[in-house]
């Protein structure tokens, strides 16, 4: 009889100190769905949890944070739900922490896969929208992204080889599959902007040379030109 107790109350005190389980909606999405985490807590105590921050960490890692409140007075489970929202297709590690009481760490791997038939050579547009503000890592520089369908703006804000600065554009870059580099990416010419002294001012584009961008995750891409020495920038989302 002792016996059993004691290995009952082990059974329990490991229950309790087991990290919660993770869970997505749908099991197997696509770029196109909504993704939905489920963190289930099933210690004995079922403290009832609640999802406090949620942050997007390059490349492919979502962190997701929770506080235990209170008993929630109930057996034999207490569960919460995060929405993720839609991503690129590829693998992300999700990890979920809990608060200073009771500090678990739960990770799983999300795959996202493209549905079939889509995304080959043949796509005629990205499954997600790529707009926004993007950091290069390099100071006083920048890069905005609007993004329609199979199309987009760019502009890098950036120094010309005097020190100047400079605003290059991207008005209309499509979206292409470049066979060679086995990749999809937005393709078109770029043009050095300049503002001239009268007033109102005039504003002259010129070719500068052609360029692309391609998303490489759901916050991150790489813009590659040859414009004043400019080789290639690694992009990332800026997220206010």
């Amino acid at each position: 009889m002792r016996s059993t107790a004691l290995v009952l109350l082990a059974a329990l005190g490991t229950a309790a100190q087991a990290a919660p389980t993770l869970s997505f909606e749908p099991a197997n999405p696509t770029p196109a769905d909504t993704i939905v985490l489920t963190i289930r807590d099933s210690t004995p105590s079922c403290p009832s949890i609640v999802p406090t921050a949620t942050r997007f960490v390059a490349p492919n890692e979502i962190r997701l944070s929770y506080s235990h409140i209170v008993d929630c007075g109930f057996g034999p489970f207490s569960e919460t739900k995060a929405t993720l929202g839609q991503l690129p297709a590829g693998t992300y590690t999700v990890t979920a922490t809990g608060d200073a009481t009771n500090p678990e760490v739960s990770t799983k791997q999300l795959v996202v896969s493209l549905p079939a038939g889509a995304g080959g050579p043949t796509a005629v547009a990205p499954l997600e929208n790529y707009a926004g503000q993007y950091l290069t890592g390099q100071a006083g520089e920048g890069v905005f992204i609007e993004h329609f369908g199979d199309k987009s703006f760019l502009t890098f804000a950036t120094y010309d080889s005097d020190g100047r600065p400079t605003w290059i554009v991207m008005p209309d870059a499509r979206w292409t599959y470049n066979a060679t580099r086995g990749r999809f990416e937005f393709a078109g010419s770029m043009y050095r902007t300049r503002r001239g002294p009268e007033s109102p001012p005039s504003i002259t584009a010129t070719l500068a040379g052609p360029g692309v961008w391609y998303p490489t995750g759901f916050d991150t891409a790489v813009l590659e030109t040859t414009i004043d020495g400019v080789a290639s920038r690694t992009l990332r989302r800026h997220r206010f």
